[in-house]
This record gives structure tokens, sequence and C-alpha cells, in this order.
């Protein structure tokens, strides 16, 4: 997040084992530099990274990933998702382990049900944030939600209504992270409106979305941005149906208001998803084509200048 005109770059990646054969820090070789002129940015990590065989789920990356992330510029992580626990219990213990050590913070979950629900603070220049974090979908139905042990937070609206509350009395801005949607869909279920524009009602100050492994609208609601889907960011996997390239959501915050999105496209068809870069030209425009299509449904208006997307929140 950078604060001075270049605020956060919030950003999805789900780092599968497809990666064996090159350095741990082969998928963000050329985004990197990017990333890592923003004051924070945050991710999305689909993947538990651990070395324990799978119990059961699709997903398990090196644990080596994670200070791959924290040299790439990855301040923090939603691990509020469907896939977290692919490696049971002892996976998601050694994901949180090693991104501690790398110096990665995370959201999302936690070692009981209190520790998930605190999210994470953070302080950004003079900002003071609180990220939250919870997801519609669990693989193993739910067994892995937080309670008097270890686990994810649910898409609970009492739930999240009582942490934004509780967030709100120590931060300037608290943000939102939903694991939710539909696979695959472009477009946006009227529920997922209707639970976001609530959340805004009640003191959340942005949403950022993720699941749907594509991109979808935007929306600028009472001067809040709601990221209904980012889309991929890094994907190592075999499985090429998202042949389409994403975007990098960033938020301009000045004088602690948030002024205007910014969107960065990145490629993200076949193998690119191994190693996403920026992109300009045609693609960068088929790109903003489609955003700006999807996101006229909420009104919004997306402005082109040298390749960027620029959203002014007024």
């Amino acid at each position: 997040m950078d604060l001075d005109g270049n605020s956060r770059a919030a950003v999805i990646f789900d780092l599968d084992n497809g990666f064996s054969e090159r350095p741990l820090a082969y998928p963000f070789e050329k985004i990197a530099p990017f990333l890592r002129q923003k004051d924070f940015v945050l991710g999305n990590l689909e993947t538990p990274l651990s070395d324990h065989k799978r119990a059961y789920g699709l997903f398990i990356s090196d644990p080596g990933y994670a200070e791959s992330m924290a040299n790439a510029g990855i301040s923090m992580v939603n691990l509020a998702n469907n896939h977290i626990f692919d490696a049971g219990e002892i996976g998601f213990f050694q994901t949180i382990e090693h991104l501690a050590k790398a110096g990665v913070l995370y959201t999302g979950a936690g070692k009981d049900l209190e520790n998930a629900r605190a999210g994470a603070f953070v302080r950004v220049r003079d900002m003071k944030i609180v990220f939250l974090g919870y997801t519609q979908f669990c693989n193993n139905r739910f067994s892995s939600v937080a309670d008097r042990y270890p686990g994810i937070l649910p898409m609970d609206r009492q739930l999240i209504l009582e942490d934004i509350h509780n967030a709100r009395e120590k931060a300037d801005l608290v943000f939102v992270n939903l694991h939710w949607g539909i696979e695959n869909d472009p477009n946006v279920h009227p529920k997922q409106v209707e639970i976001a524009h609530f959340l805004i009602d009640n003191g959340a100050d942005g949403i950022i979305g993720h699941h749907p492994h594509v991109p979808q609208g935007i929306e600028i609601y009472k001067k809040r941005p709601v990221f209904y889907s980012l889309g991929n960011f890094i994907f190592g996997q075999g499985d090429f149906r998202w042949n389409t390239d994403n975007y990098l959501g960033e938020i301009v915050i000045e004088g602690k208001m948030m002024r205007k999105i910014l969107l960065h496209p990145i490629s993200g068809q076949g193998r690119e998803l191994f190693q996403p870069e920026l992109l300009k030209g045609i693609r960068a425009n088929s790109l903003f084509s489609e955003l700006k299509t999807r996101s006229a449904v909420f009104g919004t208006e997306i402005v082109i200048q040298n390749h960027v997307g620029c959203i002014h929140i007024r």
C-alpha cells in the first residue's frame, strides 16, 4: 500500500507444486520489481506451504515459497479459503510457521477462534489498518473452521459484523477479504452485491474478493471499493481452464482518504500463470474492455491512462 499516491496492490496467487523444476523465485521474477515499489501488498494464498503428505484436497506447495513471497514484496496473505487445509492441520501449522519466519503476515485463520477473529493489524506510514478474512467454501465441509482449535473463518454475517466493529475501534481503515462467488463465472451474483453493501453499511472500508479465478466487475459503493473477484495471479498447475488475463488492484490513499483505484493488467494465459508480468498494448486493452463492461453494471467508470486503468472515488 503506497500511501503517497500508489497505495495497495491487491493480488491473488495460488502456488501449487507445478514449479518443482524451477527456482523458488521463478513465479515472481517478472512481477517482483513492481510489487516492491508498493508500501503494502496483500494476496490470497490458496495452498498450504508444507512438506506434509496431502491429507485431502488438491494443493500443496514448497515451504520455501514463503521466503520467495517476502522477497517479492508480499506483505500479507489471506488464508480464509477452501484449500488452506488441503494438507490437514499439520500442513496449516507449517504454513503459518513458514510465513512467520519469512515475515509475511496473514489473516482469515488462526490458532483458535479468538486468534483468527482478531484479523491482522498493521501500521503503514501514518495509517492504522485492519485486514479481516472469511470464506464461503471449505473443501472438507468446514471441519477446519476455527474454534478451540486452529482453523479458518466462515463467511457468517454476524461474525463479520462483530469483527468489523471491534476493528473499527483501533483502525483508520478496515478491509474485508471474502473468498466467495461462483468459479469461472465473470458475472457477480446478486447475493454478493447485497452482502458487500451490507458490510460496507456496517463499517467495512473495502471488500477484496477472490475464488472465481476470473476477473469480475468492480464497484465503488459509498466511496468504498468492492473487488468482487480479482481473478488469478500465480497458479502453478497444468489445468489452464483460466485462459484469461487478470489484473492487480491498487488503492491510492492520500490524507487517510481513498482517492482512486488503479488497475494493472497482468498476463494469465496458458503457462503465463506460472510467471505473470505486466501487460501493455492489445492484450491490456482487451482486458480493460471486459472490465469496463463488467463494471458498468455498477455505474463504475474506468479511464485508461498509460496502460493503467483508473477509477476515481468521488
